[in-house]
């Protein structure tokens, strides 16, 4: 499966499982898959893998209007965190122009922080509701700690699923029956610091 964002061999030490059963091996794969996906889906919107280092190049269309932020004498153009730039290399942005589309010339990067996706582009002015077309290495440099450590967790419960019949664990120490969230709330809080809050 791709676009896995923690390993069969790590979740099985952390569960404190030893010996080789494939069945039992396919069914954490599959855990592992769900809790990648659910991270991707938090919020909706992002491709499966989108945290991982891209595979090559893709183009995806966006409208500026909502996307724009002045600052000083220019704007900055805001791609959010669902359309993450890995790299500077091949970035291309073109513009539409009625029934073609022209290349879109005198913006930058703005420097992103040590290990993150670029995800702002600044220019002097961009043209307000209009329809951009990005070519782009669209994802992250690297996997992101927290992502890594989000999927783990999140992978974990769901492999503990079994023992907590429709979504709930209890004890008579808590004092009653506690009901699992469909995400887990430390997963979402490393997520969202990660990610901040996105658009598409």
């Amino acid at each position: 499966m791709a676009g896995l964002y923690t390993t069969l061999p790590l979740l099985r030490h952390q569960l404190k499982i030893t010996g080789v059963d494939p069945v039992q091996d396919e069914a954490l794969t599959q855990v592992i898959e769900a809790s990648s996906r659910g991270i991707d889906d938090h919020p909706p919107g992002r491709p499966p893998g989108a945290f991982l280092p891209p595979t090559g190049v893709t183009t995806r269309e966006l409208y500026t209007r909502g996307r724009l932020v002045r600052e000083g004498c220019d704007h900055l153009l805001l791609l959010g965190s669902m359309h993450e730039i890995a790299t500077a290399g091949d970035l291309l942005v073109e513009i539409r122009s009625g029934e073609t589309w022209r290349t879109f010339t005198g913006w930058e990067i703005e420097p992103p922080d040590p290990g993150d996706p670029i995800t702002v582009l600044r220019a002097r002015v961009w043209p307000r509701d209009a329809l951009l077309r990005i070519t782009a290495r669209y994802g992250w440099p690297a996997l992101p700690g927290k992502i890594a450590q989000a999927a783990l967790i999140q992978s974990m419960r769901l492999a503990k699923r079994p023992d907590t019949p429709e979504g709930v664990a209890g004890s008579a120490e808590w004092g009653g029956v506690i009901r699992m969230a469909r995400l887990d709330p430390d997963v979402a809080a490393l997520v969202e610091s990660v990610t901040g809050p996105g658009f598409a």
